[in-house]
């Protein structure tokens, strides 16, 4: 991974946003009292470099980025890839954005590499990519390990 990238990575964890007309019950806190803001997801024209595992690079498939996550040699990899199931990838979808007080979208999947971004001035993290209807990669996203557990605690109603 080039320094310009890791730079950018950490600054990205370690800022924490803020939005206007947001309640503070939407949102968690840190260790510290600091109130954290889930990052909006990420959408762009590449959500991936070219991976060698995607058969349309324009439209990475869920078993593709699994693939790639499982084979990538990044150092940063903390953990095993999860794979939300069932309803949760869309009531995930859906508790990120309303609090964030952005339209539902329908989310076919979810997928989440596990990050330790420590030696790069962050902490725990995922790198999360959301697949539509369609079952394109549409957006990814790195956020911060409680902002995960949050949003997953949110969707399934429960202690995770």
């Amino acid at each position: 991974m080039c320094t310009h990238w890791r730079a950018a990575l950490a600054a990205a964890i370690a800022v924490v946003m803020s939005a206007p007309s947001v309640m503070a019950g939407d949102w968690v806190r840190d260790s510290a009292g600091n109130m954290l803001v889930p990052p909006a997801p990420s959408v762009s024209e590449q959500l991936f470099s070219p991976i060698n595992e995607a058969e349309n690079p324009a439209c990475p498939r869920k078993e593709e980025v699994i693939k790639h996550y499982i084979l990538s040699e990044s150092e940063l990899k903390s953990g095993n890839v999860k794979l939300l199931a069932g309803d949760l990838p869309q009531a995930f979808a859906d508790s990120w954005r309303a609090r964030l007080h952005m339209k539902s979208i329908p989310v076919s999947a979810i997928v989440a590499q596990p990050l330790d971004l420590s030696r790069l001035g962050g902490g725990p993290a995922f790198d999360v990519t959301e697949f539509g209807a369609n079952g394109c990669a549409f957006s990814r996203t790195v956020m911060p390990a409680i902002i995960w557990l949050e949003m997953l605690k949110a969707a399934a109603g429960v202690s995770v």
